[in-house]
């Protein structure tokens, strides 16, 4: 990979160190989380083996609109989804955009 790396850099293709930094144009190495050779992304790694718990509800599509409060601890989420408005609450409450 660096001969590759190092040959793209003779043709005038740039070095990049960081693909995460913002500059994405050139010849580097990408960080990736990976097992046995495939790509290993949250949802694998650390959802799959949980989902089945009862104390687990995971909503995908929704949009939230507002995280419900007693005080400075958060009790629940209002959410749209479909066109409907929806409140779940529960002891504790997660809000992931994008991770999973």
């Amino acid at each position: 990979l660096d001969a590759f790396r190092d040959a793209a850099e003779e043709l005038g293709i740039p070095r990049t160190e960081d693909f995460n930094g913002g500059t994405n144009e050139g010849s580097g190495y990408f960080e990736v989380n990976q097992r046995k050779g495939v790509r290993w992304n949250t949802s694998k790694a650390f959802l799959r083996g949980v989902l089945r718990r009862p104390n687990l509800r995971v909503v995908t599509g929704a949009e939230a609109e507002k995280l419900d409060f007693d005080g400075a601890c958060v009790t629940g989420v209002v959410f749209r989804m479909g066109g409907l408005v929806h409140r779940a609450r529960a002891g504790e409450t997660i809000l992931a955009a994008g991770a999973i």
